[in-house]
């Protein structure tokens, strides 16, 4: 268990100390722990932007999108297919971060703190950030967490940094709730904080469609999101959100770079998580793992050819890599020519997304396709090749061999 000093302590602000060329990669540890599980060295430096949770909406952070470097990683190719005309850059998906984090507690120390809580209910709460302030009714929450909670041992809240500053701790400690935090967002030991947190939990539940939803579901947590009133204010003065009943038409105040108009995703969570339950639907993990990327997850062989990708490009020089064109129709040709074949045939999957129209492009991706066995998608591109050219002679000629 945590003091609220202990809770103070390891919340405090702080600066991001950090190599990597763009600060916001390293936010909740995700860059440190990548190099960790892939063995790369303490000093290695991505040669892109990392986005730093799952993404349920149509908004891209600038930090992404003018990042100055030739790739951008998110967890899901759900993610990578809506962005990638966006930044004009590949995207590679990588699959959640928690998955590659170690556990904060050893296996002796999960196995006690297991024992200690017993059925364990973990609420999460939306949080403010450095930019956003979130309001909600929070005798509303611990009332609705405690009428749960009765058929539970234990109920812990996991707050946010800003709120355990803010003093939100305190109120859920005035009513017997026991507070959790995995610290502050710079702090590299946030993400295997949360994962211990998370694995010593039964059920988890929140008030918003957040990370720790997914990281739940992907954990074997059953989740539910509570029907509240949520606020959200950074520039502008507060909007409410409704949670559950009329979301569709529902926003929350454009603050800095974060604007709820465009949550589609966060609707479809609200709906496939408002029913309180203690298992996981197949349709429940099937929308995680759309957005989470569960099938995205790579291999250290895999990551490394993506890695080696990026610098690759990245040592062409920024005039070569800022200019799409070079990116996504010169650089997999070189690789084909040289025989690099696993790499063109990664930069082609995104050459033709970016430039469906151009038809060698997508000729080139089923050569590699059919050669790399992967015969369904081949047929599916030669034929998407027919729709736009009938009369593509070899096309033809391939699809019948």
């Amino acid at each position: 268990m945590y003091s609220l000093e202990q809770l103070y302590s390891l919340c405090r602000d702080r600066e991001n100390e950090t190599n990597e060329m763009i600060d916001i990669n390293d936010y909740y540890g995700c860059a440190t722990i990548l190099k960790k599980h892939f063995a790369l060295p303490e000093n290695y430096r991505f040669k892109g932007s990392i986005e730093h949770c799952p993404d349920y909406d149509n908004f891209l952070w600038n930090y992404d999108s003018q990042s100055g470097l030739p790739a951008t990683f998110v967890m899901s190719s759900h993610r990578a297919n809506k962005i990638l005309k966006h930044v004009s850059k590949p995207v590679f998906a990588i699959g959640p971060y928690i998955h590659y984090a170690e556990h904060a507690l050893s296996k002796d120390q999960l196995d006690a703190e297991k024992r200690r809580l017993g059925r364990s209910l973990l609420g999460f709460p939306v949080h403010s950030t450095h930019h956003i302030k979130t309001q909600y009714d929070i005798e509303e929450y611990i009332s609705t967490l405690k009428e749960i909670g009765k058929e539970f041992d234990s109920i812990r809240v996991n707050l946010y940094w800003k709120d355990i500053l803010s003093g939100v701790g305190e109120k859920y400690l005035r009513h017997g709730i026991e507070v959790v935090s995995a610290g502050h967002l710079y702090d590299k030991m946030f993400l295997p904080r949360l994962k211990s947190i998370i694995e010593t939990a039964t059920v988890t539940v929140s008030n918003f469609p957040g990370t720790a939803l997914c990281y739940s579901v992907f954990m074997d947590k059953p989740h539910f999101i509570i029907p509240m009133d949520v606020k959200a204010a950074g520039k502008n003065e507060f909007e409410t959100v409704r949670i559950g009943d009329g979301c569709e038409s529902a926003h929350v105040t454009k603050a800095g770079n974060f604007d709820l108009d465009y949550y589609d995703g966060g609707w479809e969570m609200l709906k496939m998580f408002s029913e309180f339950r203690y298992d996981i639907t197949p349709e429940q993990k099937s929308v995680v793992d759309k957005y989470l990327g569960t099938a995205d997850i790579k291999s250290p062989s895999e990551m490394i050819e993506i890695l080696q990708i990026t610098e690759d490009i990245y040592g062409m020089g920024k005039e070569t890599y800022s200019d799409p064109r070079s990116v996504f129709m010169r650089v997999p040709s070189q690789y084909l020519k040289a025989g690099d074949k696993s790499k063109a045939l990664m930069l082609f999957e995104q050459s033709t997304k970016f430039y469906p129209e151009v038809i060698p492009l997508s000729y080139c991706k089923a050569l590699l396709l059919r050669e790399f066995g992967r015969i369904e998608e081949t047929v599916i591109t030669l034929n998407e090749i027919l729709e736009k050219e009938p009369g593509h002679k070899k096309a033809k000629i391939f699809l019948i061999i």
